[in-house]
């Protein structure tokens, strides 16, 4: 550091909000970063991350402390507004969600507000857009409506608004929070091409371990105070004190550090990078590599056990919901017309948590809302227990009429009792299929965390006896404690906001649970707590689960099946395993792989025998330690 110019230089840094003079949001900050520094900054939702970063580009005010940023002192209270102005280009930000970001009803429009509201004069803003849209790979789109783009498409605009100020440093603060893999993808590489070509600052606030490997420095914030700081390795062998704080190492991270307390010779310092970590895993297993030996014995055990015990339990569910030859098309007759989902059958089975992944715009979002009837399909039938949720009068008049209770009425009368059976049916899907959306935090609107529960089972008609008991059960369930019942909602932390509003769908005990990206925006500690809720929850219940995320290694640790949509299309369906043995399909429809299904498919290319289909990290150490033990018994290995 000592070579490199200093641009952000923080010292006892602290920050109060108004409304908490007692819990400092930041509380004893020291911190350099140098100029071209490309830094991951990582933390638990509350540690500070978010807080400190407006600090930096002077959104907030310091409380106390010294903080200079390119040589410019934010902490003297004698900056005048033009100096404010000055500084605030010279940091820019991103945010977690771009639709809070852009303005403009064109692409390039939105690139050019901020330089414009700037004075920038017209040839140079002109060359400003294009230029930061050239940056970022969105030129083609420069006369689209920023509203019709994909979420990795916007977010990119975003920060091509940014780039068109000419900042010296960008902030990114959970930019890919939201985004499916392709989309992360793009901004990360957008990312390092600011960083690496054009000798940007960057500070990415991440809770995706996997973004901060690929920094070149580390910083972990936690509780308002730095509390380790180096390179993504050094950081990473700090494994258990990065767990005590609610936080995680990569897949291939964890790998290592498993392995190596089974005994196995890893002893290598590059721990965060998948390559790094095969090649030493690989170097453990040279000596057998080099000879002929056939499959271990416990290692076959093991995958047949494992086969065997998978197919059973496949065999003995039954459909619960399904979607029969669904299409569903926005804005129909319109210029704007999109078809969302084009003739789409899926069969969701009972008692499981089924997995929805797609990429952006694949139809994941659309589909969910088909599920409990607040939308319905333009063509095509959606069944619960076998019926359709959205059956018509007429069908009904078709279906029914030879049925006891309706066979003897008059054509009127039995016209009349359908209609009333249809009403009861819609009115009670909301309680069959219950649906927790995207930023479910939104879904919070009573007085208090007890009212807001209760609000599902009052609507019912339920006892007030009966619907405390399932305010404290789902309460129970999802971790939402007694003390924060009287409390107002928006007094609650994300995490426990998101709790909150999963209990109150919870309450209504719904025979189909379906949760719309549920977790998020949680730091690990966070997504572990929902992900554990719902499987316990499920196990306890016996409901069906579906879940949509873009977290691969979460659908792979938690879900027993998947339906992967591309493009409005069900393109695949199946077991986890057999799911991500599919890496070129999924690759190729904008999706990934669990970074630990990589890592097991590169010690293959390497002459390890391996499944294709190993998806968590205790299946790849369970097979990686006991074929390590059984080839040391062989006197194979020394």
């Amino acid at each position: 550091m000592a070579d490199s110019e200093l641009f952000i230089h923080a010292e006892h840094l602290c920050f109060y909000y108004e409304d908490d003079n007692r819990h400092p949001a930041v509380r004893d900050i020291s911190l350099d970063i140098c100029r071209g520094e490309y830094v991951a900054i990582l933390g638990h939702n509350g540690s500070g991350k978010s807080t400190f970063a407006k600090l930096l580009n002077q959104i907030l005010e310091p409380t106390s402390g010294k903080l200079t940023v390119g040589g410019v002192d934010l902490t003297s209270g004698e900056l005048t507004e033009e100096e404010l102005l000055a500084h605030r280009r010279r940091v820019g930000m991103v945010f977690q969600n771009p639709d809070n970001q852009l303005v403009a009803t064109l692409v390039e429009e939105d690139v050019a507000f901020g330089p414009e509201n700037l004075g920038v004069p017209l040839p140079e803003l002109r060359e400003r857009v294009d230029r930061s849209l050239e940056t970022v790979g969105m030129t083609v789109y420069a006369d689209r409506e920023p509203h019709r783009l994909s979420g990795g498409q916007k977010q990119r605009v975003a920060i091509a608004g940014i780039i068109a100020m000419m900042p010296e440093c960008i902030i990114f603060d959970e930019s890919t929070a939201m985004l499916d893999p392709m989309g992360r993808r793009e901004v990360l590489d957008t990312i390092r091409t600011l960083n690496r070509e054009h000798g940007m600052t960057v500070l990415n606030i991440t809770h995706y371990m996997n973004e901060a490997a690929q920094a070149d420095r580390v910083v972990v914030i936690n509780d308002g105070v730095v509390l380790m700081d180096g390179t993504p390795d050094q950081v990473f062998a700090r494994r258990e004190e990065l767990k005590q704080v609610g936080l995680e190492v990569p897949q291939c991270a964890e790998t290592v550090h498993c392995l190596r307390s089974c005994g196995l010779p890893l002893d290598g310092e590059r721990i965060s990078d998948v390559d790094a970590c095969a090649e030493q895993i690989l170097k453990a297993f040279e000596k057998h590599l080099d000879t002929n030996e056939k499959e271990s014995t416990i290692y076959r055990n093991l995958n047949v056990s494992r086969e065997i015990r998978e197919a059973k339990t496949r065999k003995a569910n039954t459909e619960k919901i399904a979607l029969e030859n669904v299409s569903f098309v926005y804005g129909e007759g319109t210029p704007f017309e999109h078809r969302a989902l084009d003739d789409v059958s899926v069969d969701i089975q009972e008692g499981k948590i089924t997995g929805i992944i797609g990429h952006t715009g694949s139809g994941k979002s659309t589909m969910m809302q088909l599920l409990n009837g607040l939308t319905k399909p333009t063509s095509g039938r959606v069944l619960l227990d076998g019926c359709d949720i959205n059956i018509e009068l007429k069908d009904a008049q078709r279906e029914w009429g030879e049925l006891p209770e309706y066979r003897d009425l008059s054509p009127r009368k039995a016209a009349k009792a359908m209609k009333e059976e249809l009403a009861r049916r819609r009115r009670e899907l909301c309680f069959r299929v219950g649906l927790v959306m995207q930023y479910p935090e939104y879904q919070l609107f009573e007085e208090t965390v007890y009212k807001d529960i209760a609000f599902g089972p009052t609507n019912m008609g339920l006892s007030p006896e009966e619907i405390d008991a399932r305010v404290r059960e789902a309460a129970r369930f999802t971790g939402v404690e007694d003390t924060w019942l009287e409390k107002s909602p928006f007094d609650l932390s994300g995490g426990q906001k998101r709790r909150v509003s999963i209990a109150g769908v919870i309450a209504m005990k719904p025979e189909v649970l379906v949760l719309d990206e549920p977790a998020a925006g949680l730091d690990p500690r966070g997504r572990r707590q929902i992900f554990d809720t719902m499987v316990n929850y499920q196990k306890t219940t016996g409901t069906t689960v579906l879940i949509v995320s873009h977290s691969m290694e979460d659908m792979a640790q938690y879900c027993d099946e998947i339906v992967v949509l591309a493009n409005g299309k069900k393109i695949l369906q199946g077991d986890r395993e057999e799911v991500f043995s599919h890496t070129e399909l999924l690759e190729e429809v904008g999706l990934d792989i669990p970074q630990i299904t990589r890592l097991t498919r590169l010690l293959r290319r390497g002459g390890l025998e391996l499944p294709k289909n190993v998806y968590t990290v205790d299946r790849a150490v369970e097979l990686l330690s006991a074929r390590y033990a059984d080839f040391r018994n062989k006197g194979i290995l020394s």
